[in-house]
């Protein structure tokens, strides 16, 4: 087995003569201000796609891979820049999972091509991959867009210029033509068909003793659900192969009893796969659970489910829960049935009480997925969400104004487009759409607004819902009922105030400044009284940064 390195790479001078050759990976910011997911989590953890390219390339090549993760430590794109030159890179590379990272990376890409312009500049993610021709016209100082699954294609491109070679040629990427008129796609590649084969990811941001570190594996890729909104079927349908792959048992053993050898005091280990526990996924999972029974050392356990799994597996949660099973993701997307076959969720209402009905009684914390506004959702959908969530609680306060966004290659976009009803959203944004209700239109309008001229407000309601979640890893369990008890009811108050008036027969303009001021003075109160409580009540808190706090 590859035993990857944990740390940052730092080649000895020794190394760099032999290695003159400079690959820059980065994972962009979504903005100036804005941390990462992982970062406000006050955990240590890596941009996985990173980690497993930086990983799978310096096996192969004789290059130094440096990586600026500028969402982790909020980098504005002139300190990533400054960081960037210091490595004399020959080829950049940006990791864009989502759209929101565009303009950011714009930036950074104007200030290489000004004072670099033989850098070789690819992108490759989610976003990119299924937005070449978008992308392109958007960002037109890029060299290469780098076509669904990463790791062979990028390898290779980064060996073609590393020898001076075409690298046009190679298979699986995007460019433009000299005229940068037309966008050529070069034929597919096909997917890795053993992941085992490749090294563990770099863990690049792992520290000290690993107490405040989170580890994201990756057991499979791949899903064998095909949600209609969902962009991992696109995504790995760019190249050919089967698309779910899973990852041994013992090779997901190893890379844990590695990390936790290295970093005793490390816990956290947050699972990848589209479902843990799903029949194609089961038997690994099992043959992990033996592993880890059997094992010196303890961990604590973070996975994605899907509801049905979760009511037809009690008997193996109950054996995750006593390994060390504390949270579960789930994607429940909505409170209507109606929306939910829309979806292609293979999923009932009735499954979605129950699986958290089930989480609750076995002691498990989790988080969801949800979508309060879709292409087909009525009034009538509105208020069996809004029940829903009333129902399952743990209710994240994005979610009563969350929207599904229209991804090209997906189920939804090609309904929509066919239907003539995509509204493009701007540069580098995603599809939108209008619903068939006015007052779900005023709705959306309302929390919009709310958002914009608000925005500390709803830092603060996301700061309370961070720090129940804390509470609940830490076994801290009276704490996060009681806060959770009363931000749920704060939520779901503030989802009745902005609901009961969308559509009032004002002049709309006025009555939205209204609305969201007369909003704003409603709640703010009773969001700054939790706000308090908590920074003044507990030891388990993080400071503005994200990072642990201690009384």
């Amino acid at each position: 087995m590859h035993l990857q390195r944990l740390t940052s790479y730092r080649p000895s001078k020794m190394e760099n003569k032999k290695q003159d050759f400079n690959i820059v990976l980065i994972n962009p910011c979504i903005n100036d201000d804005a941390l990462g997911a992982y970062r406000k989590a006050k955990l240590h953890s890596i941009n996985l796609g990173i980690g497993s390219l930086a990983a799978y390339t310096e096996k192969e090549l004789s290059v130094n891979i440096h990586i600026i993760d500028a969402r982790f430590f909020a980098l504005t794109p002139e300190e990533a820049y400054s960081k960037l030159v210091s490595y004399n890179p020959n080829i950049v590379g940006f990791s864009l999972c989502v759209h929101e990272a565009a303009n950011w990376s714009g930036r950074l890409i104007k200030l290489i091509r000004v004072n670099h312009s033989n850098v070789h500049v690819s992108l490759g993610g989610y976003f990119p991959s299924l937005f070449p021709e978008k992308v392109f016209m958007d960002l037109p100082d890029i060299d290469s867009i780098v076509i669904g699954e990463g790791e062979l294609i990028f390898c290779e491109l980064c060996k073609c210029l590393k020898e001076g070679n075409d690298w046009k040629g190679v298979s699986g990427i995007a460019y433009r033509d000299k005229d940068k008129q037309k966008t050529i796609i070069t034929p597919s590649r096909a997917l890795i068909k053993n992941l085992d084969t490749l090294p563990w990811p770099r863990r690049y941001l792992a520290a000290g003793d690993g107490s405040n570190m989170e580890v994201v594996i990756e057991g499979a890729r791949g899903c064998v659900f095909k949600c209609t909104f969902c962009a991992v079927g696109p995504f790995y349908h760019l190249s050919s192969g089967s698309i779910l792959r899973i990852k041994s048992a013992q090779y997901l053993y190893d890379e844990i009893t590695f990390l936790c050898q290295n970093y005793p005091k490390l816990q956290d280990f947050r699972f990848l796969d589209p479902d843990f526990i799903a029949s194609k996924n089961k038997e690994k999972t099992v043959n992990l659970l033996k592993l880890l029974n059997n094992s010196s050392f303890k961990i604590r356990m973070h996975a994605e489910m899907r509801a049905p799994s979760i009511v037809q597996n009690r008997d193996l949660l109950i054996q995750l829960r006593e390994a060390g099973l504390v949270h579960v993701n789930l994607g429940i997307e909505s409170g209507s049935q109606k929306i939910l076959d829309k979806m292609q969720k293979h999923c009932r209402v009735s499954d979605i009480l129950e699986a958290t009905a089930i989480l609750r009684d076995l002691g498990i914390d989790y988080t969801y997925g949800f979508m309060m506004i879709t292409p087909w959702v009525i009034e009538e959908d509105i208020e069996q969400n809004i029940n829903l969530l009333r129902n399952i609680g743990k209710i994240e306060v994005h979610k009563i104004f969350s929207e599904m966004t229209i991804i090209p290659g997906t189920t939804v976009f090609e309904q929509l487009k066919s239907e003539n009803r995509l509204q493009w959203q701007g540069r580098l944004q995603y599809y939108s759409y209008l619903t068939e209700s006015p007052k779900i239109e005023h709705f959306r309008e309302i929390g919009a607004l709310l958002q914009m001229n608000y925005p500390q407000f709803f830092k603060d309601m996301l700061f309370i819902y961070s720090c129940i979640r804390n509470f609940r890893l830490n076994r801290d369990d009276l704490t996060a009922e009681s806060i959770e008890r009363q931000s749920d009811q704060l939520f779901i108050d503030l989802f009745d105030y902005c609901w009961s008036r969308a559509l009032m027969p004002q002049c709309k303009t006025s009555i939205n400044a209204s609305i969201i001021t007369s909003c704003f003075n409603q709640f703010a109160e009773r969001v700054n009284h939790l706000v308090y409580f908590i920074k003044n009540n507990t030891s388990l808190l993080m400071n503005d940064d994200g990072v642990r706090l201690q009384s």
